[in-house]
């Protein structure tokens, strides 16, 4: 589990964001890849998540309980463009 703490916006311009943990801080996913979970799991970003037209999120989805799908909470705002890519059944 990882925690990330920045006053400047986290920049992805490629590669990605994975795991599950916290980001203290604003994320700008301009061209890489946010991916909540280690398999299933949960990431939280404190304040905005804002995703471009390059970018994506990946969400699995095991089955419809709680601990069987990927959660992304955000708790501020979230702007999103570029693609969402949801695997089912273990990828």
């Amino acid at each position: 589990m990882y925690q990330i703490s920045s006053p400047q916006p986290l920049q992805l311009a490629g590669g990605g964001l994975r795991g599950n943990g916290t980001v203290t801080g604003v994320v700008e996913n301009s061209g890489g890849v946010v991916a909540p979970g280690l398999s299933v799991g949960v990431m939280t970003i404190s304040r905005d998540y804002i995703q471009g037209a390059g970018a994506s999120l990946e969400i699995e989805i095991e089955g419809t309980g709680p601990a069987e799908f990927d959660h992304l909470f955000d708790y501020q705002s979230a702007s999103l463009a570029g693609e969402l890519h949801v695997l089912t059944g273990g990828g």
